[in-house]
Parts: C-alpha cells; sequence; structure tokens
C-alpha cells in the first residue's frame, strides 16, 4: 500500500515539474526584438524591427498602428516576402508563407505577414510612420508607444533612434515610460533596452523632446512640454499591476537641466521680443493661429508658388507636402483636376479619386505667367504614375509616395534651393540685429 502511495506522489512530481515545461515549449517566444528608429527632417519616422522568434502555433503576425491623428503609414515591407494586395487572414499557414500585407479596422492598421515554418524565425520588417514628431507650443516631440508584440512579450528589447542631427545634452532631453530598463544619449543617439522581463499590457513609451525646434514640421499638438511629460506619466500607469506604477516609470531626463532651460528661456526672450516688435510670428504661431481655419482661395497668385519656398522654410513652415495640396488645389480651381470622394467602409476614411486633364493644363500653363518647372515636373510626374484613364486614387498615391519617397526629398531640396534666387531680387534680404 505504502509502495502504491509512493508510485502515486513521484508521478504526480514528475506531471507537476515536467508537463508546465512541455506546455511552455509549446508556446511562441520572442526571445529579443530590436528596433531602430530613423528619423527624418519632416518628422517622418523610418522604423526597422529585428525579431528573433520561436514560433510553434499560428499562422500570422501583425503590429497594429493605430488610427492616430496625424500618422499614416506610409511603407511596409518584410525582408524576403512578397507583397499581397488584398490580405486574407483565413488562408492556411503554408500559404501566407513568405507574403505579408495590410488590414484596415476599426483601431487602426494591421501590418502582417506569414510566420512561415514552425520553429526559430527571424523577421525583419519596416514601416514609415508619418508626424511622429511634432510641433509643441514651446518645443518639438516625438512621443511614442513602441509596444508593438502584443501578448507575445520580449524577453530583451532595444529601441535606438538616430536623426538628422547628433543628439546631445543641450538640444534633446529623453525619458522611457512603462518599463524596467535604462534610456541614455550615447554617440549622438537615444539608446533604451529593458533589464526586466517586459510586463504584458504595459505601454514601451518613449518621450524625446527638442527645446530648440531643430526639425521641418507640418504637424502640431496643442500642448506644451511639461504638460507632455505630465500626459505620459499618467499613461505609463495604465495595464499591468497598480503597485508597479513607480517601478516602471523611468524619468531620466537626458540633458543637463540648467543649460537646456537656460537655452528655453534664452528663445521664449527673442521670441518674446520679436512679437512686442510686431515681426513676422514663428512658424508654430502661424499654425497656431489658423487652426481649424478652412481656406480655399489658391495660397499664393502674385507670382511662381514655388518662389517662396525659400522664404517659407525660413519660418519653420512650407513643406513638400504643403507645396502638393496647394497645386492640387490650383489645378482643381483651374479646371485641370477633378477631384472626387466617396465614402469609405471604414466610416472614419474617404475614398478619393484624382483625375488629370492633360488637354485643360497645357492650355493653362501657355496663358499664364506664374507657372514654374516644378510645376510641370510635379504634374507630369503624377500624370504618368496615373492609370490609363489618366485617374489615381488616395490608395494609388500612397503606393506611389511609398515608392519615390527618396525622389520626393529631393524634390523638396531643390524646391527651397532655387527659391533662393529672391534674395538676389527685392523681394527677400537678411535683416541682422
Amino acid at each position: 500500500m505504502k509502495k502504491r502511495w509512493l508510485i502515486g506522489v513521484v508521478l504526480g512530481l514528475l506531471l507537476v515539474l515536467f508537463f508546465p515545461l512541455k506546455v511552455l515549449a509549446d508556446d511562441n517566444t520572442l526571445s529579443h526584438l530590436d528596433v531602430q528608429v530613423e528619423l527624418k527632417e519632416n518628422g517622418t519616422a523610418v522604423i526597422t524591427e529585428n525579431r528573433q522568434m520561436n514560433m510553434q502555433e499560428g499562422t500570422e503576425l501583425y503590429i497594429l498602428i493605430p488610427d492616430e491623428e496625424g500618422v499614416e503609414v506610409i511603407d511596409f515591407s518584410v525582408e524576403r516576402m512578397t507583397e499581397v494586395e488584398e490580405w486574407d487572414s483565413d488562408r492556411s499557414r503554408e500559404e501566407k508563407t513568405g507574403t505579408y500585407g495590410t488590414s484596415e479596422t476599426s483601431d487602426g492598421i494591421e501590418l502582417i505577414w506569414g510566420i512561415g515554418e514552425y520553429g526559430e524565425n527571424h523577421y525583419t520588417v519596416s514601416y514609415t510612420l508619418t508626424n511622429l514628431v511634432r510641433q509643441m507650443e514651446d518645443g518639438q516631440a516625438l512621443y511614442w508607444d513602441f509596444n508593438s508584440f502584443g501578448d507575445i512579450l520580449p524577453e530583451n528589447m532595444t529601441i535606438e533612434i538616430t536623426g538628422p542631427f547628433t543628439f546631445n545634452h543641450d538640444n534633446t532631453r529623453i525619458w522611457g515610460f512603462g518599463y524596467d530598463g535604462q534610456i541614455e544619449l550615447q554617440g549622438g543617439r537615444v539608446v533604451t533596452y529593458t533589464e526586466a522581463s517586459v510586463e504584458e499590457g504595459r505601454p514601451i513609451s518613449i518621450l524625446v523632446q527638442f527645446p530648440q525646434d531643430p526639425f521641418m514640421l507640418s504637424y502640431y499638438s496643442d500642448m506644451t512640454m511639461e504638460e507632455q511629460v505630465e500626459m505620459a506619466e499618467g499613461e505609463a500607469s495604465r495595464g499591468g499591476s497598480s503597485e508597479d506604477v513607480d517601478r516602471i516609470l523611468i524619468p531620466i531626463i537626458a540633458s543637463v537641466v540648467t543649460a537646456g532651460f537656460g537655452v528655453s528661456a534664452l528663445f521664449i526672450s527673442i521670441e518674446s521680443k520679436k512679437k512686442d516688435q510686431n515681426k513676422i510670428p514663428s512658424g508654430y504661431g502661424l499654425r497656431k493661429q489658423n487652426k481649424d481655419m478652412l481656406f480655399t482661395a489658391i495660397p499664393y497668385k502674385e507670382g511662381k508658388t514655388s518662389d517662396i519656398a525659400f522664404f517659407l522654410n525660413q519660418l519653420q513652415v512650407g513643406n513638400f507636402e504643403h507645396y502638393f495640396f496647394a497645386y492640387l488645389l490650383k489645378w482643381s480651381k483651374n479646371n485641370c483636376l477633378i477631384i472626387e470622394t466617396t465614402d469609405h467602409k471604414n466610416k472614419k476614411k474617404k475614398n478619393t479619386t484624382l483625375t488629370f486633364l492633360p488637354n485643360e493644363f497645357s492650355k493653362k500653363q501657355d496663358n499664364t505667367f506664374n507657372h514654374s518647372l516644378f510645376e510641370e515636373e510635379l504634374w507630369q510626374t503624377l500624370l504618368e504614375a496615373a492609370d490609363d484613364n489618366n485617374q489615381m486614387t488616395n490608395k494609388e498615391m500612397k503606393k506611389w509616395t511609398e515608392k519615390h519617397m527618396e525622389d520626393i526629398q529631393e524634390m523638396e531640396k531643390d524646391l527651397v534651393e532655387n527659391s533662393r534666387v529672391l534674395k538676389k531680387k527685392p523681394f527677400l534680404r537678411a535683416i541682422n540685429g
């Protein structure tokens, strides 16, 4: 009898000790997640994720980009995989292998790819998000939750952020929220890494503030940098256990505080004096002043629209996006372009179709003095990208933008550089003092 009891105890211990290990071994795991973020001059972020995973179940993985105002996915790819136009989640694992695509939901856009074979896998996922750096009332900032892994928690995670200039203690302030780890400035970059297991439901939020307005931004937030920090601290408490909030809040400010606030105070003082002297307001001031206003007139009629690019650049306004929509407005007003909008299946969005009218455009160009080579180049580029009916949908426009991002950036630089001619004419001159 005792012998049977002893055998039962031993078997019970074996089940308790080894059966859970088998269950854990069958779970999907993410041993390391490395995130590289490259910030562009216009606030766009090119994000590349390297995921080392062991997949034992399921057919696909996805990243949800939340439906946040101003943020748009303009590029997405998975290394060594082929894009699928319409993603079908009902396909088998074998059918999804080697493919990726997107799916729009009420919460945002899902970036999806097939997991491939079960076992060890390495995925390199790249996507580009617009307006990740935003203009604040008293500076500029990036604030983003890098929790893209969902319920497959990373055992280790690193995030590295670079930009068009060197990040240092004088021009950059950094915080990390929602995780155990370190965040610091290394070699002109922002680097953060976890030091303990990531907790399910917690954000991996990074806040990087730039008091000196180094970016050329077109999207602003009606908030001060101090208010943004308070908001981030509050949002860091969501999910997980409430008693861990203080432990996972990482308010590491990577700047010399006195120097940082001294520089900020100097800029505020200078800006205040400019306003007192009735000089031109800052770019942010102009954007805030025009918030929620609808302007349907052609913005500039006294000459070539492209001529004022350098001038507007000095005011920190007028990027390629602004000129693009200004020309669409001009062409529509001149009956060279038809813009049609219909309801999208997602009620928050609209379907837009552009119809180009080449004959009308040629007539207008022949009979007006304020057309430019830049305008002709932009028109011809879009016309070549349109279909046989000279039409292009907003979805096709998005894909065109993805493929020609580098060309667009070059066009924007040339636009500003070529408009420097105004400094050689009596229209614009530098004022010292």
